[in-house]
């Protein structure tokens, strides 16, 4: 007798998937953050300007990084919101 995946599957664990997805989001955030001042504080700054378009590009990415992050803490809140409501 075939057992259907359904059944044996777990009721889905909102609150829980909800909590992971905020503590992950909040350490990427955390690492980028410092990723962005340990390229300003150890990159050389000898000036040239490759060197500087290089550093401008990989603080550009990491502050773009940042955003998407907080848009999707943003997000996780609102769901938290939601499901409070229901």
């Amino acid at each position: 007798m075939r057992l259907r995946r359904r059944a044996l599957a777990q009721p889905f664990d909102f609150d829980g998937t909800l909590y992971v997805l905020r503590e992950s989001l909040g350490r990427a955030d955390a690492m980028t953050a410092a990723a962005d001042a340990l390229v300003l504080l150890f990159w050389s700054d000898d000036g040239e300007e490759a060197t500087l378009r290089r550093r401008n590009r990989i603080s550009y990415l990491l502050e773009e990084a940042q955003l998407a992050m907080q848009v999707a803490l943003n997000a996780s809140q609102q769901l938290h919101l939601h499901r409070r409501d229901t």
